[in-house]
Order: structure tokens, then sequence, then C-alpha cells
């Protein structure tokens, strides 16, 4: 969604001046000793949202998450909201990174943030797996759908503690949400972003699953440890609604060429060992007990819908001087061609 972060390099400035304050903040709450100091080992350059800070004290990793400084949303970017949800997840025994502190106290560093700690394995930016033989590629990806398959069937009354709650009529209310964050960030008029919400409004699954739904989930949001998943990363969208939303999300790459969002739909995935969205797609509905091929040209056309809506936003963020990345400008391009991958799957189903 539209708003006025800084440039990134302006952000790493701001951040480290604070550095002696988040010090204070962390020795008092035991998160550190006393004696010991804070080094920025990094800043991680994924993500478009929430800046993300490995730092180092002593031998120990610690990973800040922290608010865009500028101006603000109402409920964006809301980061301890997400440390509320890895504490109620960890504790429901879900792989997520153990959360350590969260402040909304904007004296500290000048925005919200939290802290936890590190956790070390590889995250994989490119769903192709090129440093990987076959049999990795295909572990992989049947832990990418099973560990997104045991999420959803945690009972959603975990994130209660969080303040997460069912609110019925998941799907009409998102498409209400990417509608008006398209249309918040339009840079050319596009009559399809009203066209096909309205399609989705009028063909929506008349019975609605209910699970904890993560709202990013894919590949590049995982850190895993050989093939196996430690954690799942960015919490920003968690929410409770429809899981087979998180799993059309998980298939988009299915559907773009290897030159967009570094696709797969381009490549051989039988030679790389990678299973195919049929083969992905049973592995999940095996493991979740859901029924995930009914309606999965209305959830692809949902899933391109909105990320039509996340990517507008952040070409637009680019245009005005506030990217988070430096690929942001090519989001524009990208954006219309997610809305075009919508309206077809609509036209299918």
């Amino acid at each position: 969604m539209a708003d006025s972060t800084m440039p990134a390099s302006q952000e790493r400035l701001s951040f480290t001046a604070a550095l002696p304050r988040l010090e204070a903040a962390l020795r008092q709450a035991g998160v550190i000793r006393p004696a010991e100091a804070i080094e920025i080992e990094r800043q991680f350059e994924a993500g478009q949202s929430n800046p993300t800070y490995l730092l180092a004290t002593g031998e120990r990793r610690l990973v800040l998450r922290k608010q865009p400084y500028g101006h603000l949303l109402p409920r964006a970017h809301d980061v301890v909201r997400e440390h509320n949800i890895m504490q109620a997840l960890g504790g429901a025994g879900f792989t997520v990174p153990h959360p350590l502190f969260a402040s909304d106290d904007r004296e500290i560093i000048g925005t919200s943030f939290f802290v936890m700690d590190y956790v070390p394995g590889a995250v994989h930016s490119d769903p192709a797996l090129p440093n990987d033989g076959p049999a990795q590629r295909c572990s992989i990806y049947e832990a990418m759908a099973g560990t997104m398959a045991r999420l959803h069937r945690i009972e959603p009354s975990a994130l209660e503690a969080a303040g997460v709650k069912p609110r019925g009529d998941f799907i009409g209310r998102q498409i209400g949400v990417w509608r008006g964050a398209y249309l918040a960030a339009m840079t050319e008029d596009d009559p399809r972003i009203e066209a096909v919400g309205q399609w989705l409004l009028d063909h929506k699954p008349k019975t609605e699953n209910i699970g904890i739904v993560h709202g990013d989930y894919r590949i590049e949001n995982l850190i895993f440890q050989g093939s196996e998943v430690a954690a799942v990363l960015d919490w920003e969208l968690c929410t409770v609604g429809e899981p087979l939303a998180d799993l059309a999300y998980c298939c988009i790459w299915y559907h773009l060429p290897q030159s967009v969002l570094n696709g797969l739909a381009d490549q051989d995935l039988q030679a790389l060992g990678i299973p195919d969205e049929s083969e992905f797609l049973d592995i999940y509905s095996r493991a979740s007990g859901i029924d995930a091929a009914a309606t999965r040209d209305y959830f692809l056309a949902f899933a391109f819908y909105r990320l039509a809506a996340i990517l507008q936003g952040v070409y637009k963020r680019a245009l005005d001087g506030n990217a988070a990345s430096p690929q942001a400008l090519t989001r524009g391009r990208v954006a219309e061609l997610c809305l075009t991958q919508a309206a077809a799957f609509a036209a299918r189903a």
C-alpha cells in the first residue's frame, strides 16, 4: 500500500544513529548482557516492506525487523503484531524464529520494531534452485508444501493471544483491500481492476475453509537447513481465512516465465526434479486434507489480482523516490502482467 517511506541509504543512516538507545532497551529487557554492544552486520536485501537487519553482539546474532521511517498508512507495517503472531505460533510448535523483544516506543529507534533470534540456513531467491540437484529440489518442494499444510492444520484459536480472530468473508474483504490498494497506487487507468474484482466477488466459492493464512507464503520466505524448513519468515500479512489463498499464491511462479520474478513456466521441471503444479497441489492436499484442485483457477485469479495490487504499490513508491529495492521500478510492468493473468484465470474458471 502506498506510503512515503525514505530511501534505503537514509534508512540505514537513521537506524545506525539509534543503536545506543537500542542497546539500552535490549539490556533493560535482558536480551543482551550489560557489557555487550551491538553492531550492524548487514541489512537484508530481500523484501519491499519492513527493513530487516542482522545484528551481532559478541558471538550471538540477532535479527531486528522494523517499520520504515517516514509517513505510514494506518495499520500498515505493524511489526509488533507480527512479533505477537510469531510468539503465538512458536507456542503452538510451528517453525518460526524465536521472538525476543518488541516495542512500539518510537523514542528508541524512531519506529516500532522487534528482535528475534537469527536462524542459520539457506534462503532460496530462485524457485528453480540452480545450486541443487534434482533429488534435493524435489525434497525442498515437498517440504515447502508440507510445512504450509502444517500451518493450515493449526487451530486458528492459537492466534487469539495475538489479537487475530476469524472475521468471516475473507475473500470478500481481501478483494476490497487489494482493489483499494491498487487504486491508491494507480499510475494509469486500467478497467480490469474493477472488472476482475467484481468477477471474484460474484464467483466466490460457496464454502470457505478457515485456517491460519500466512499471506506471503513462497520459497523466498523460508529458511532451509538441507531440505527441511527451519523457519518461516515475514508474518506481516498473516490472518485467519481461506488457506487456499496461500496455496494459490505459492503456485503463481508456475505461471510466470523465468524472466519475470524467476518464474518456472518455461523451465523443464521434470529435468530439474521439481514437482509440477498438479503434483505440488497433490502433496499439499494429502498433507492438509483440503481439496486444492476444485477451485484452483478461481484462487489463481485471486492470487494474481492481489499480487498486481502489491506490485503496483511497490512501483508507485519507486516513482515517488521511496523504493526499498533497486528492482522496484520494474514492478509496474509486472503488475500489469499479473492483472492480465488474473483476467485469464477468471475467464478459464
